[in-house]
């Protein structure tokens, strides 16, 4: 009875109709703003000279000296990878940088797979769209995944349909390896991943097999490159 008579008292803040459900007769809203008023009281002001921010962030300087100092420090004295004859700065996690440690989230991945002490991620549990128009997902023990676990939603979906050995190239009949083939779509539509719109290809198949918009861009700026020629003489 006492909790729901608490509930139903209004915020002890002026204006303010929300009901008291927060802390010190605040409501949520208002209990927060008079947290960060308090740490503000109590906050001196940045160390750095010339600022006259308040130093909340860390050794007594604001959020943009902070990130100055660290930036400095990191300038002046990197850490170095701690993978044998990787040259490149470790800010990735564990002392590493961020393609070793990608290859050591793999390896130890692979290692516990094998003990079985987690299940395979074979297929991606969700994809991104990239800004090539391609959708990527991560599954580390897909057999097409790459160094870093990734791989596309078109080859995943075509790798579904063909299964696993050597595939013949849709286009001109040559046989290929996974890891040596194109997926394209027959429409174009790179986010178009419907099966019946997936075949595989090989690399110059691919590449130069144009849309009907491409095909009519390039009859365009050839027949303007001929009619600039003709005008200058």
């Amino acid at each position: 009875m006492e909790r729901a008579k608490r509930n139903t008292v209004k915020c002890r803040t002026e204006d303010c109709t929300n009901l008291n459900n927060g802390s010190l007769g605040f409501c949520v809203n208002c209990y927060a703003k008079h947290l960060r008023k308090r740490s503000r009281a109590k906050a001196e002001t940045c160390k750095t000279d010339g600022c006259e921010r308040l130093g909340t962030a860390g050794k007594g300087l604001c959020s943009s000296c902070y990130r100055k100092h660290v930036k400095d420090r990191i300038r002046d004295n990197p850490p170095i990878c701690k993978t044998p004859n990787c040259c490149k700065i470790g800010l990735a996690g564990k002392g590493f940088c961020s393609a070793c440690y990608k290859r050591d989230r793999v390896i130890v991945r692979k290692e516990l797979v094998s003990l079985g002490k987690i299940k395979p991620m074979l297929v991606p549990k969700r994809f991104s769209l990239l800004p090539s128009g391609y959708y990527n997902g991560i599954a580390y023990e897909h057999p097409l995944a790459d160094a870093g676990g990734q791989v596309y939603q078109h080859r995943v979906v075509a790798y579904e349909k063909y299964g696993p050995g050597t595939q013949k190239c849709h286009w001109c009949g040559i046989n290929l390896e996974w890891n040596e083939l194109h997926v394209d779509h027959l429409d174009w539509q790179r986010d178009n991943n419907h099966p019946d719109n997936l075949v595989t290809s090989c690399p110059p198949c691919n590449t130069t097999r144009r849309s009907p918009k491409e095909t009519a861009a390039i009859k365009r700026g050839n027949d303007l490159r001929a009619l600039a020629r003709r005008l200058r003489r």
